[in-house]
């Protein structure tokens, strides 16, 4: 799914409380075109970090492409380079 990035939280992280776990990322606030909408649908998507090297550094106005799987978990991410 391609998604324009319109705003995003500032990196969290800590330990979730209900399974004891450590958590590192970024909530995404992102527009998209989907059969049947007007205009755009917006949808809000957490980014973790923990299984990445280097995280990206997002900014309003990018472009990403995601990759879910069947139950709708995040595969990949990829910050799509501005075309010239």
């Amino acid at each position: 799914m391609y998604a324009k990035i319109v705003g995003y939280s500032q990196v969290i992280e800590g330990v979730s409380k209900k399974t004891g776990k450590p958590f590192r990322g970024q909530t995404l606030q992102m527009m998209y075109e989907r059969r049947g909408i007007e205009g755009h649908a917006v949808k809000e998507q957490f980014i973790s970090f923990l299984d990445m090297e280097t995280p990206p550094v997002f900014k309003v106005g990018q472009d990403v492409f995601m990759d879910f799987d069947d139950k709708g978990f995040l595969l990949s991410l990829e910050v799509v380079p501005p075309e010239k």
